[in-house]
């Protein structure tokens, strides 16, 4: 894993300038929707404090959900174990919030 990723503190604020930092000629490669007990349940912050040079992510409140969008300049697919390693989540999460999608009818990611 290239990096650990930190334990979600309670009551973290997402910064006032997040999800417009992102260059225009990103697209979305791949997306998910977590619960937001999955994420508390697995202390997980990654949603702002993950980054790397061709990957991005922005985040969406859908109800009780959290919508998760993965950013690349290059097209392509994320698989889940990737989402894993850079998220901190379980597969079985991820497996979970993709279900979460497909019954939302959210599966159908825009280019």
């Amino acid at each position: 894993m290239a990096g650990q990723v930190p334990l979600a503190a309670k009551n973290l604020a997402v910064p006032e300038d997040f999800g417009k930092r992102l260059p225009v000629d990103y697209r979305v490669v791949d997306e998910i929707i977590l619960s937001t007990g999955m994420m508390q349940d697995q202390g997980v912050d990654f949603l702002w404090r993950w980054g790397g040079p061709s990957l991005y992510k922005e985040v969406s409140r859908l109800d009780e959900s959290t919508r998760v969008l993965f950013y690349a300049r290059e097209e392509g697919y994320i698989d889940d174990m990737e989402i894993s390693i850079m998220t901190g989540l379980s597969l079985e999460a991820i497996e979970v919030g993709d279900k979460k999608l497909k019954d939302k009818g959210l599966d159908k990611v825009k280019k």
